[in-house]
């Protein structure tokens, strides 16, 4: 296992298992995706070296299930999308270089708020609680 420290080049060599990778830091990557001539298309990467830390770190907590997951969503890129933009510990396939409003994060006023006839809310157990 490797530690939950990251660098660039960590994703950059990860990419490279794709096919071939361009470092446009600090706006992103550029990966040209193997495939046979008529199939290899270009998915740009929008994220900053700091939001990659925070992608490894944050949700994952190791490089390589980060990595694995970047991969994974290259290889599933539709192919009329040509951009994965960072967004809030994600990345969200985009047909522009930034996310449109519906798909940014919602803001905490909005996550806050009861919907009508809904029941529930905010609470914490003891330290005593087993939540087993």
């Amino acid at each position: 296992m490797r530690p939950v420290t990251s660098t660039w080049a960590d994703l950059l060599e990860g990419l490279g298992t794709l096919g071939s990778v361009t470092d446009r830091q600090p706006d992103g990557v550029t990966v040209v995706l193997s495939g046979d001539a008529t199939d290899a298309r270009s998915v740009e990467i929008v994220m900053a070296p700091d939001q990659w830390d925070d992608l490894v770190a944050i949700p994952f907590g190791r490089i390589d299930h980060a990595l694995d997951h970047v991969c994974d969503l290259l290889r599933r890129q539709p192919a009329e999308l040509q951009y994965l933009v960072y967004e809030t510990y994600r990345l969200e396939p985009s047909a522009t270089p930034s996310l449109s409003s519906e798909l940014q994060m919602p803001r905490a006023d909005d996550l806050s708020r009861v919907e009508a006839g809904s029941e529930g809310g905010w609470f914490a157990f003891p330290p005593e609680h087993d939540a087993g």
